[in-house]
């Protein structure tokens, strides 16, 4: 669903107001729909199995004479079809997808790989030929296991602004005699992006302010949850 247009210095806030038919519905031929992750004038659109590009305000071109083109908005807010940039990566896990500066990280656990979606709409597997025998043998994670239980079973990706570091962080303590926990580091730095080394800690929740990374330890979150019957 969307809102009404906002209207600068106006009187009432049209940014709250959402019309019965002010949405879109798309096909879950993908799976079911896990995150939205705006980028530019666009949402990005991660199902389980499959990852989308929503133009927001699409815009379509007018046949001139002239070189130049000239552009005509769309009567509709959402396009009635969205672009599809992998038909079989995407992920089970609404807390793996980030949005950093230069683009959209993502973790799928059926087909175990991260993938990444800069902000040119380039989409590459990082863990292809580096790390991806690592996570097959340490996502322990089955099919129709998608509920995440903070502190006992979740994939958490998290990103630090000041090192550029991207961290993958999955803990299961569900499915395994011992915790299996790991986080895995990659900096997306000019000069590096790649895989640069693995932290013993395990944040459960994180978040950049003034330039300083801020963490909650993952330990306390499970010692509180397993106070309830999960």
């Amino acid at each position: 669903m969307y809102s009404e247009l906002g209207v600068n210095n106006a009187i009432s806030n049209n940014l709250r107001i959402f019309k019965s038919g002010n949405h879109r519905d798309y096909s879950t031929n993908y799976g079911q729909l896990v995150k939205l992750v705006p980028q530019n004038s666009y949402l990005v659109c991660v199902f389980e199995h499959g990852i989308g590009l929503i133009e927001v305000n699409e815009r379509a071109a007018i046949n001139q004479a002239s070189t130049e083109q000239v552009y005509i908005k769309s009567i509709s807010v959402l396009p009635e079809k969205m672009s599809m940039i992998h038909l079989d990566f995407g992920s089970q896990w609404p807390e793996s997808v980030i949005s950093t500066p230069t683009g959209v990280y993502g973790v799928d656990t059926v087909a175990k790989v991260i993938w990444r979606l800069d902000v040119g709409g380039g989409f590459e597997t990082l863990s292809d030929f580096k790390v991806k025998n690592f996570l097959n043998n340490n996502i322990t994670f089955s099919l129709h296991e998608t509920s995440p239980i903070v502190g006992i079973r979740n994939v958490k990706t998290h990103y630090n602004a000041f090192k550029k570091d991207v961290i993958f962080t999955f803990y299961d303590d569900i499915n395994t005699i011992e915790d299996k926990a790991w986080s895995l580091c990659y900096n997306e730095d000019t000069n590096v992006k790649t895989f640069t080394t693995f932290y013993s800690w395990l944040p459960s929740y994180s978040a950049n302010i003034d330039n300083v990374f801020f963490t909650f330890d993952r330990q306390a979150s499970k010692e509180l949850a397993m106070l309830y019957d999960y």
